[in-house]
């Protein structure tokens, strides 16, 4: 698996309850985010750990993670280079 970072469009309540909406890919392409099944702190496959929310992105679960740090960075694991 490698690690790709990519835009997310994230939705953020008052409460500050932050949810990610849609995955913007640097070609353009746009994939919404049907739901958000799970939410929870976990390392992904590439070692590097975060906030992780499992996703049902056009019927398949994908993991979207949010990396902890200064800057909000996300990134999904992906098999392509």
């Amino acid at each position: 698996m490698n690690k790709k970072y990519v835009d997310i469009i994230i939705k953020v309540s008052t409460s500050g309850k932050v949810t990610p909406m849609a995955i913007l890919w640097d070609d353009g392409r746009k994939y919404d985010i049907d739901k958000v099944i799970d939410v929870r702190y976990s390392a992904s496959q590439t070692g590097e750990g975060g906030i992780r929310y499992k996703c049902l992105v056009q019927g398949k679960e994908v993991f979207v993670f949010e990396e902890q740090g200064k800057k909000r960075l996300w990134f999904i694991e992906t098999d392509q280079h």
